[in-house]
């Protein structure tokens, strides 16, 4: 019995789009229609990588999932893994389809919603667990119990040139995708902050998906939240390990692991490029 996970192109559109209203039948057809054609569009622009693969063993499509690939400004390649279902006969092949998926050695993987079966056979295959909940910082206590270090700018009153092109491109792509993009500042140094908004609590709450060092929210949290509370955010949530996390912090939601396979900085947030985006989920 042959199990192969095979990238999907245009050939195998249609079977991948039926495996994925078969494993997530709370989404509708034209939900995931629109998913794989904005992953398409994208893919075709970044080249960083097919939208997701196929498991077929023997030649038969049993299983997908989705590959949202990017490059980022040290060059390497990040691979979000979402969306992945394999139907119940071939589950106890599963593994075999996710090695082939994650097999290359000069990428880093992520996947930031696993289930509780899916992060035990990731933890298998060589996936760390990064941070293991989530935390909700009310922005007026933020803002006036925080730390004020450096500044926040958007991106558009940038000095030219203080950002790398893959910097400028993502708060490019996630700005015309919904999110609310800005640059910190400490000295010469500029760095990318990306929110995307919470389907859970509406437009007055963000989720910060994207920042070099999550202790950006204790060393500049109320240049922050003052920078957010000026557009109506009320309130932030942000990936945390349990016992480190913002002195601000009021609510804590576990579990939430995010796990990665490949070179990780301690403390990086990085859920750009994702379901969060591109499914808006």
């Amino acid at each position: 019995m042959s199990v192969l996970a095979s990238p999907i192109d245009e050939r195998c559109l249609d079977q991948a789009l039926s495996l994925l209203v078969e494993g997530f039948p709370e989404r509708s057809p034209a939900f995931w229609k629109q998913a794989l054609d904005a992953l398409g569009d994208y893919a075709g622009k970044s080249d960083a990588g097919p939208i997701g693969y196929l498991m077929q063993v023997d030649d038969e499509a049993v299983g997908v999932i989705l590959t949202i690939a990017s490059w980022r400004r040290d060059g390497k390649r990040i691979v979000n893994l979402s969306s992945w279902y394999v139907r119940a006969e071939h589950r106890w092949q599963a593994a075999r389809m996710l090695m082939q998926v994650t097999a290359d050695k000069s990428a880093i993987y992520t996947d930031i919603s696993p289930s509780p079966e899916t992060a035990r056979l990731n933890k298998a295959l060589g996936f760390s667990t990064v941070s293991d909940c989530v935390v909700l910082l009310p922005l007026p206590l933020t803002a006036l119990r925080g730390r004020s270090e450096g500044e926040v700018l958007r991106p558009a009153d940038m000095p030219a040139g203080v950002l790398t092109p893959a910097d400028e491109a993502m708060l490019a792509l996630h700005h015309a995708a919904g999110c609310i993009c800005a640059v910190h500042r400490t000295g010469e140094r500029y760095t990318p902050l990306i929110f995307s908004p919470s389907r859970r609590y509406g437009r007055m709450v963000v989720r910060l998906i994207y920042a070099e060092d999550g202790k950006v929210m204790v060393e500049s949290g109320a240049t922050i939240a003052r920078f957010l509370l000026r557009s109506g955010i009320l309130a932030l949530t942000m990936p945390a390990t349990e016992g480190d996390h913002p002195p601000t912090a009021r609510m804590r939601s576990i579990p939430a692991p995010v796990q990665v396979k490949g070179e990780w900085a301690q403390g990086r947030i990085d859920k750009a490029y994702s379901e969060l985006v591109f499914l808006h989920l």
